[in-house]
């Protein structure tokens, strides 16, 4: 959701580009298809940054982490900038309880890797792991204490489990929470490891909008009042916060 409460949608289309849709007021009425270019295997995760200004995060073809992000609150967007990283999977996104955003990635190593913004709105750390083994790409959501929890399912087919000592900074280690799980779904996912920058997606030129929804994938960025503290990831579609 935008600052201004009209909802915007992100897909990647049948050309790898990411395409976007929006209410032209809250509530009602919608702009015809846009492309913010890109080549991207990976679906799209999005979200708010602290002063509003949307934020769109998307594993690239050379399997970086690159990122878009609204210019100004409502409107207007930068070009693709990459992070590095190398993701086989889906990035995750949540923000910290000062607003600093911060992507989760499982590395090509197993391993689970972050990324955050130094300061809100702006800024970005090296990529750090925070260790482990695993097979699949990760859960993150917030405690009620504003501290960050993330859940994985470990090469043991157990759920393992690593959190913030604190709100904002500080990492325990890996527990595990047992169980023998074949796949982890939950309220939202994290995959990376780092690599050095590759050039910038191929824009997608003067390609169609997609029209069949068995060749795209979507995410729907939209905020919630009782979410307002957290993200909740579906493949496909993202709710903001």
């Amino acid at each position: 959701m935008n600052a201004d409460g009209r909802l915007e949608v992100f897909v990647r289309g049948d050309d790898n580009a990411l395409w976007h849709i929006w209410q032209t007021a809250p509530n009602n009425g919608w702009s015809g298809w846009a492309s913010l270019g890109g080549n991207f295997p990976g679906d799209p995760v999005v979200y708010q940054n602290a002063d509003g200004r949307l934020e769109v995060f998307v594993r690239g073809d050379d399997s970086a982490l690159w990122h878009i992000w609204q210019t100004a609150p409502n409107n207007g967007w930068s070009g693709w900038a990459s992070l590095g990283g190398n993701i086989p999977g889906q990035p995750a996104v949540f923000h910290n309880d000062d607003g600093r955003l911060e992507v989760l990635v499982r590395g090509d190593d197993s391993a689970l890797w972050h990324i955050w913004q130094t300061a809100p709105n702006n800024g970005w750390s090296g990529w750090a792991s925070l260790g482990g083994n695993l097979p699949g790409d990760p859960v993150v959501f917030q405690n009620q204490d504003a501290r960050v929890e993330v859940f994985a399912r470990g090469d043991d087919n157990a759920l393992w489990h690593i959190w913030q000592t604190a709100p904002n900074n500080g990492w325990s280690g890996w527990a595990s929470l047992g169980g023998n799980i074949p796949a982890l779904t939950a309220q939202q996912p994290a995959p990376v490891s780092p690599a050095a920058p590759s050039p910038p997606p191929a824009s997608s030129g003067s390609v169609q909008p997609p029209t069949d929804s068995s060749s795209t994938s979507t995410a729907l960025a939209q905020e919630q009042a009782k979410a307002a503290q957290q993200g909740y990831y579906d493949p496909g579609c993202v709710v903001t916060c």
